[in-house]
């Protein structure tokens, strides 16, 4: 009995896969296709990119090629410059050495000439000439082989003085004999210093405006240099000689000559 109602139950057969494998088909599709979508919009955008990069690309180029261009013309116009500065150059030191021949003939057509600082106003009466040669021997206590002979002598034109007494006009003398002006010079330096009726004379060489003004920077330190001791003289045609510590240095810039001061230490300057 059990077996005819077991014989008589139908088997149950397994489902199909074909439709599940169509399912699978169609997401797997799906998918797919949607991201050879973003895929294609991603080269797009990447397209786009390298086409952006490309037009900036060849800006760069050209604003490289318009660089070079500018860096050629700076270059050329550097050398014309450097040319030009050195051409400059050239001149200055032309232009330096003719001015130190010019300095040098002027100052040898003065050398009969010397000046007379601090003679009082109209103390020489109305000969200037004959009124110096009686005076400078006696007052020099000079005695010359040859006759003393001044061939002219003026004071500086310029207007007079508001007060005379306190700033007298220097006066230029030219000797006839070189040797005599020497003679003079010397002497004024040993009896250094010459009073004449209470008044302080001073001789100097008569040199033109830029060999005085050198002469005149490099001895602003005179006063420095007696503080120290150091012997010091002024050589033609402006350079200065000194002497310390058994060291002689010449100086013909004011410069270099206060970097020496300064170079000494106040131990060096304090045992003279």
């Amino acid at each position: 009995m059990a077996t005819s109602k077991a014989g008589k139950k139908r088997s149950i057969e397994p489902a199909s896969p074909s439709k599940s494998t169509a399912k699978l088909d169609e997401e797997t599709a799906s998918s797919l296709l949607t991201e050879f979508r973003a895929l294609r919009t991603l080269l797009g955008d990447m397209k786009s990119d390298l086409d952006e990069i490309k037009s900036e690309f060849h800006a760069f180029k050209a604003e490289l090629t318009d660089l070079n261009r500018r860096v050629d013309t700076v270059e050329s116009q550097l050398a014309m410059h450097t040319e030009n500065i050195k051409a400059l150059q050239r001149q200055t030191k032309r232009i330096t050495l003719l001015e130190a021949e010019l300095a040098d003939g002027n100052n040898r057509a003065r050398r009969n000439n010397f000046r007379i600082l601090g003679l009082p106003e109209s103390r020489e009466g109305r000969d200037l000439v004959k009124f110096l040669e009686t005076t400078l021997p006696k007052l020099l206590d000079l005695e010359f082989s040859h006759a003393f002979e001044i061939e002219r002598a003026h004071r500086i034109p310029s207007r007079q003085p508001t007060n005379p007494t306190k700033y007298p006009r220097p006066v230029i003398v030219k000797l006839l004999r070189y040797p005599q002006v020497l003679t003079i010079m010397q002497q004024a330096r040993l009896k250094s210093p010459i009073k004449l009726d209470s008044h302080t004379l001073l001789f100097v060489p008569d040199l033109c405006k830029q060999t005085a003004k050198a002469r005149k920077q490099l001895l602003e330190y005179r006063p420095r240099l007696k503080q120290m001791g150091a012997c010091f003289g002024m050589l033609y045609p402006a350079k200065l000689r000194v002497t310390y510590n058994n060291s002689t240095k010449d100086f013909t810039s004011p410069l270099d000559l206060a970097d020496y001061i300064e170079s000494l230490s106040p131990s060096e300057i304090d045992k003279t």
